[in-house]
């Protein structure tokens, strides 16, 4: 940490300490600089105990804040810079800020350019209790996200949670930030509507935990090809280390629904699914049937499907039904046409029962 202090005392009795700090701060398992100067002004009055700060941080690496705070590698890139205004008695002191994020990204991914999130940052600072109350906001009109950060014991043992409220706001720019993070969201797929509710994360046992609940209204999901797919209303809980989709219905532009349900476990990484339909058409889920890899689905290219499926432990499995379905096979000049076929879907294995279909205009059938 290359730093210049200056302190004056002061003049008399009732005059301040005046401090000047110029910080340039590194870290020591590495010679790369992600931080950028640290600058920080301002006065103390012994007789109110009484603080004013101006404080400035020029642009600096996003991932080695969050390890200076955490204590620990989190993945995340992105460049951070901001300044603030400080002042009151040192048992709460006011802050007033703001804090621009840009390029945020996962440690192997490109920075994705563009403007920044510009925040307006507010709270106070306990320096006898150490505690730290932060919150902050997109800066403008009404603000869709509200953060809040909370730090307490921070010179001895750090315990930190972070509170993300939303407000209307726009799902649009979530595949984006999905595929900057790492998240293996295809390019050409496109999500919007919006999300209200609060979320919570925190660490209080050396675990990540998180709590809240949020609500998606008005969502459609649309990949090049296909036919967009309109959710109403769905709602997430966070709990733990588990995010749960409740059983939410899906809809096509041919009115047919579906319901899908599931959960993931942040910790272990697991995935658990729950698909069902009363009757949908192959076409307008044929990108994400592609995509999720479900056995015989994704190798239909048109027809009905009705039935249950689950995907858990890396596998899906379930019944279902198919009707007025065509199946390309390389062995034949034409598709495989199934007038109707029940399937029972085991992992990797596939049983077919009740099978009426025509291979080249033969008709054929079984049990």
């Amino acid at each position: 940490l290359n730093t210049d202090v200056d302190l004056w005392p002061p003049d008399s009795a009732q005059g301040p300490w005046t401090l000047r700090v110029h910080a340039y701060p590194a870290r020591t398992d590495r010679t790369a600089r992600g931080f950028g100067s640290f600058v920080l002004r301002g006065q103390w009055l012994q007789s109110n105990n009484t603080t004013t700060l101006d404080v400035k941080l020029e642009q600096s690496e996003l991932g080695d804040m969050l390890t200076l705070f955490n204590g620990y590698e989190s993945g995340f890139h992105g460049d951070v810079s901001g300044d603030a205004h400080l002042a009151g008695p040192l048992n709460r002191i006011g802050i007033a800020g703001r804090m621009t994020v840009s390029d945020i990204h996962a440690w192997n991914q490109t920075p994705p350019g563009g403007s920044g999130w510009r925040f307006d940052v507010g709270g106070a600072i306990d320096a006898t209790g150490q505690t730290i109350d932060l919150n902050a906001k997109v800066a403008g009109g009404q603000s869709p996200l509200a953060l809040r950060y909370r730090v307490a014991d921070y010179l001895r043992r750090p315990r930190w949670a972070v509170t993300v409220n939303l407000n209307h706001f726009p799902l649009a720019p979530v595949p984006a930030i999905a595929r900057n993070l790492g998240f293996p969201v295809p390019a050409d797929f496109k999500f919007d509507g919006t999300a209200d509710g609060a979320v919570g994360y925190s660490m209080p046992d050396g675990a990540p935990r998180m709590d809240g609940a949020m609500t998606l209204l008005n969502s459609t999901f649309i990949v090049a090809g296909t036919p967009p797919l309109h959710m109403p209303g769905a709602e997430l809980r966070f709990s733990g280390s588990g995010i749960a989709l409740e059983a939410a219905e899906v809809t096509n532009e041919s009115k047919e629904t579906a319901a899908i349900a599931g959960m993931y476990d942040m910790g272990t990484h697991k995935l658990d699914v729950q698909l069902s339909s009363d009757g949908m058409s192959i076409a307008s889920l044929k990108r994400q049937i592609s995509v999720a890899g479900i056995p015989l689905l994704s190798h239909v290219t048109s027809g009905t499907w009705r039935g249950d499926l689950r995907y858990n432990d890396a596998a899906w499995s379930g019944d279902v039904n198919l009707e007025d379905a065509d199946i390309p096979f390389e062995a034949f000049a034409e598709p495989v046409h199934v007038v109707s076929a029940d399937a029972t879907i085991d992992g990797a294995g596939l049983s077919l029962k009740r099978v009426n279909l025509s291979v080249a205009g033969i008709a054929v059938q079984g049990e």
